[in-house]
């Protein structure tokens, strides 16, 4: 065969051994799913056996760089949740003034009759609404303690079926996928020039293999570094280089902001914070009502409730609005759940920051990209090495 054959095999067979193990190298992050053997050698891969992990690096990502429970408590109207549950509020005020009529002074117990009962509740309800910003200062102050996005995101992803950190990586990084196995081809074509020159001054076959080999662990070792370096823009002369990842910062931030709500359900989350009243929590909040907040804010109100029933019997009546609350808290879940799956856009909110880092974010990537980076670059040697054993097969010379 001639030299021009030669000339043009070796770089074709050598690209495609750096586009073949740089492709594998992508399927061994992710794949299998489950540890297998192959050849008698187990392998599991990178990906799914660090799944805890990457699952929490992605969650403090979240949570830390993009989206936080008081950003998104910046886009919930308190009040409009509340005038949401006005009648379970009202209607649970009216029981315990039924309950606690009898026991009243007469000229309160002739007062609160009929329309007079409901006209009180609603006044009650009204300077409770006032108090909507003390209220909703210190339930988020006290919910978020026990709730957060970390742990919302943490929880849809491990419990998520498959590997559904290799859809989101392909989500966030397929560009970047298509980068490792491109530069693949291109340095294994650069490497064939080389073969080919080795070949031309009369060395054997065996050299062949070696190449291979070579192919394989050069172009994933490469791929890899120039992935993320340099990690600031150089300037050599009319070219400007820069890693692939951090060149494209920017971009894949807003990928993963489209990604987010897919983990993260608004609702739920809301739910969630509903739940974190217990009857002690509540019971603290209603004392602190009375107490506190009324006497200060509608002081006329505090004065007839001070009148119209005794210590005693306050706190009777504040345990069983803190029951009638309780036993309504599905209700109110339900209505909190739909509220803020119609009202927040997490998009909008995480636009809305007017500043975030994303170191963390970076590191996530290059973490999940490197991680037993060595094996990963050994086994693209030994597969390289396999094809370029099927090379000896080609004749010596023309």
């Amino acid at each position: 065969m001639s030299q021009g054959f030669f000339i043009l095999i070796f770089p074709l067979i050598l690209g495609f051994i750096g586009l073949f193990t740089n492709g594998l190298a992508l399927v061994m992050l992710f794949r299998p799913f489950e540890r297998k053997r192959y050849l008698g050698i187990p392998w599991q891969g990178i990906v799914p056996r660090n799944m805890p992990r990457f699952a929490k690096m992605i969650a403090n990502v979240i949570e830390n760089e993009m989206i936080h429970l008081s950003d998104i408590a910046g886009f919930i109207d308190p009040a409009v949740l509340l005038e949401n549950n006005q009648e379970a509020f009202i209607a649970g005020i009216e029981e315990n003034l039924d309950q606690y009529a009898k026991s009243m002074p007469e000229k309160y117990r002739a007062m609160l009759t009929g329309d007079n009962k409901r006209a009180f509740a609603e006044e009650l309800f009204k300077q409770i609404k006032e108090q909507t910003p003390e209220i909703t200062e210190a339930f988020l102050s006290h919910a978020m303690q026990k709730v957060g996005v970390r742990d919302h995101i943490l929880h849809n992803i491990t419990s998520a079926s498959g590997n559904v950190l290799e859809t989101l990586m392909f989500r966030l990084a397929k560009r970047e996928f298509y980068i490792i196995v491109g530069y693949g081809g291109i340095f294994g074509a650069l490497l064939g020039f080389v073969q080919f020159a080795v070949f031309s001054l009369g060395f054997s076959g065996w050299t062949l293999p070696i190449s291979g080999a070579l192919a394989g662990l050069l172009t994933n070792y490469l791929a890899l570094v120039m992935l993320f370096k340099p990690e600031e823009p150089v300037q050599i002369g009319p070219i400007r280089l820069q890693g692939a990842i951090p060149s494209r910062a920017d971009s894949l931030t807003e990928n993963l902001q489209t990604v987010i709500p897919d983990f993260l359900d608004v609702g739920e989350l809301f739910a969630d914070m509903i739940e974190t009243l217990t009857p002690d929590v509540l019971s603290q909040a209603m004392r602190y009502e009375f107490d506190t907040l009324l006497p200060e804010k509608a002081p006329h109100l505090a004065q007839m409730f001070s009148q119209m029933m005794s210590g005693d019997q306050k706190e009777k009546m504040i345990d069983t609005l803190v029951a009638g609350i309780n036993e309504r808290l599905p209700q109110f879940k339900q209505t909190a759940r739909q509220y803020a799956r119609e009202n927040v856009n997490l998009t909008q909110v995480m636009q809305a920051k007017e500043s975030y880092t994303i170191d963390e974010f970076m590191q996530f990537i290059r973490s999940m990209l490197t991680t037993e980076q060595t094996a990963v670059i050994a086994y693209g040697g030994i597969f390289g090495g396999l094809i370029g054993l099927m090379m000896i097969l080609l004749p010596a010379s023309g």
